[in-house]
């Protein structure tokens, strides 16, 4: 059975890949998950739900999703991600902290999604293509 957390992280890497394209975004599980011969080991931990590239500036994007439940309960896992995020940040990740509003259907949150990508993905590259000024 499928969680709200996993129908809402599928509809948000769907929008995403509407706006950077179906093989520039792409699930990233975080920690380690025991698999028959050991361990699987992913991502940091803290590391977001979503992960790819902007295709037309090369900067990597992130993506943290959350369901309006899941964004009221604190967890230790909180103070990982938001460290993840500023670190991303501070390497010039583009990257978005998507919480699903209490009543928003997974339909508006795919456009709401679209458009705000869409709007840090154009503002990205109107500041990479301005004119530099000479030193």
């Amino acid at each position: 059975m499928t969680t709200p957390e996993g129908l809402l992280k599928a509809a948000v890497r769907d929008a995403a890949r509407s706006v950077l394209g179906d093989d520039n975004v792409w699930n990233q599980p975080a920690g380690q998950h025991k698999v028959s011969r050991g361990y699987l080991h992913c991502a940091p931990k803290g590391a977001w739900d979503l992960t790819g590239i902007d295709p037309r500036s090369g900067r990597r994007v992130e993506i943290e999703t959350k369901t309006f439940e899941r964004a009221a309960k604190k967890t230790p896992e909180d103070e990982g991600q938001r460290a993840w995020g500023e670190r991303m940040r501070a390497q010039g990740a583009i990257c978005m902290w998507v919480v699903q509003g209490k009543h928003e259907t997974l339909l508006e949150v795919k456009a709401r999604v679209r458009a705000e990508l869409q709007a840090l993905t154009n503002a990205t590259h109107r500041a990479h293509d301005a004119p530099h000024a000479e030193e």
